[in-house]
């Protein structure tokens, strides 16, 4: 907005109900809302196609960067892997790995803790191990690990 109504606007919302929320709050929102944000789901390691961001990709267009990738993704179905929700049995950090018999399935891209959900996540997962109901283990071995079950997004209210 201009800088010069901020002010008036911020008056206006809070006369209306509107409560501030700090960062540790927008986060939680955001992951039960399934909003990928720069720097967690949105880097050069994931396409827009995997971050569940396919309407805002022209199929249509040529000519920008990363379009051959992409046009490769969809005429061949090879979207392997993609943004998924996670409801955990306890908190976990970011980029800790994701398994399923012994095998790395995926990665965990942003945690928070939920009011309503408890302890949850994105994550990237490969197919087919984004499917909820998919139970997993998060951690660095087997002995340790936490577990976690893949559940529709947005997380429900």
């Amino acid at each position: 907005m201009p800088a010069n109504i901020k002010d008036a606007v911020l008056n206006l919302m809070e006369e209306s109900g509107a409560l501030p929320v700090n960062d540790k709050q927008y986060n939680v929102l955001r992951i039960e809302a399934d909003l990928p944000r720069a720097g967690y789901e949105l880097t050069g390691e994931y396409t827009p196609l995997e971050v569940g961001l396919k309407n805002m990709v022209s199929e249509t267009k040529g000519c920008y960067t990363g379009q051959e990738v992409i046009a490769r993704q969809i005429n061949y179905d090879k979207v392997t892997q993609s943004l998924t929700g996670l409801n955990l049995q306890e908190s976990i950090q970011i980029d800790e790995r994701i398994w399923f018999d012994k095998k790395s399935v995926g990665v965990i891209t942003s945690v928070g803790y939920s009011d309503r959900h408890g302890d949850i996540a994105l994550a990237i997962l490969k197919r087919p191990h984004n499917q909820p109901g998919s139970e997993l283990f998060v951690g660095q071995s087997r002995a340790n690990a936490v577990k976690a079950q893949v559940v529709e997004l947005p997380f429900t209210y």
